[in-house]
């Protein structure tokens, strides 16, 4: 069997079995089916009977009809959602992505190995639309793009900054143990440098007492509490 298949990085089966897009592959005698599906087109299969000693060449070649628009996102960190006209399209997992994402990621500025892997998100209609990146503890990220014809539309690392502020603790009795919002930080005094953006409750406790204060942090902020 000789194949063509288009575009030809579509997912290609013989008989349920993956096979190349492109290319010659041995059949045994008797009844087939290929099939062939990629996120923004049509699926499409054919089915065809093999002889011995013949070449069965796909005429015309299997080719797939597009049906919607297709965004491909990667971030750095990991972990950021994807929201596109206000709605939410997914969370960017653990990378690395593949190779060929490089090339971007070294145009953005963004080591490959920070990158998330590949979030795909398709039927996008044509149209201007309003990408937004979000994470907790990291600055948001916003973009605008214009989807002009049905397409993929890969589009280039997103970074986003850190929103942390640093708390800088002493308190009047050695040993006074620290908490952020529940959490144990650490025995004053004490250096804390990952607070995350927005309010915080802060409580020190020692054997014979106890402090509490509330701070609303902001991003490069630093704050004393003595």
């Amino acid at each position: 069997l000789t194949l063509a298949v288009t575009p030809a990085n579509a997912e290609v089966t013989l008989d349920g079995v993956k096979v190349p897009a492109t290319g010659t592959i041995p059949v045994g005698i008797g009844d087939h089916t290929i099939a062939a599906s990629r996120i923004g087109y049509k699926p499409s299969s054919v089915q065809f009977k093999a002889a011995a000693g013949e070449v069965v060449e796909m005429n015309p070649p299997l080719g797939l009809d597009r049906v919607s628009s297709v965004l491909t996102f990667v971030t750095a960190p990991p972990g950021v959602e994807i929201i596109i006209d206000g709605i939410r399209h997914g969370v960017t997992q653990p990378g690395p992505p593949p190779s060929d994402y490089a090339e971007r990621a070294a145009r953005a500025g963004v080591p490959a190995s920070q990158l998330s892997n590949v979030l795909v998100v398709p039927e996008i209609p044509i149209g201007t639309h309003r990408l937004e990146f979000k994470k907790e503890c990291y600055v948001g990220n916003e973009r605008r793009l214009t989807v002009e014809s049905l397409d993929d539309y890969p589009i280039d690392p997103v970074k986003l900054e850190p929103a942390v502020a640093s708390i800088a603790i002493k308190a009047n009795q050695p040993g006074s143990v620290v908490f952020i919002d529940g959490q144990q930080r650490g025995v004053a005094p004490t250096n804390i440098n990952d607070i995350c953006e927005g309010p915080h409750v802060v409580e020190l406790k020692s054997a014979s007492g106890r402090y509490i204060n509330r701070v609303d942090a902001r991003t490069g902020q630093k704050i004393d509490i003595s």
